[in-house]
């Protein structure tokens, strides 16, 4: 479980803030049984564009590819787990 969040967070912190296509890469899982794919770019966001502080946030892009990050996040959860009960 804790390798497919890794490859969720990373997937996630590529994917765009606008509207571009994603560009679509496809790998097998280090245990073989699960075949990962996607990845996508935010482009103008830095690394750690998640970073919660001002300094980071008030850049544009990190802001916007924050709130983008979290949006795929939840809908990825929601899928996956369905809704609590």
């Amino acid at each position: 479980m804790r390798r497919l969040l890794a490859a969720l967070a990373c997937t996630l912190a590529l994917a765009p803030a606008h509207a571009q296509a994603p560009q679509r890469v496809t790998f097998p899982s280090l245990d073989g049984k699960t075949t990962l794919t996607g990845y996508q770019l935010y482009e103008g966001a830095s690394h750690n564009f998640d970073d919660p502080s001002a300094r980071h946030q008030k850049v544009a892009a990190n802001a916007a590819a924050t709130e983008d990050a979290r949006k795929r996040a939840v809908a990825f959860f929601k899928a996956q787990l369905g809704t609590p009960r």
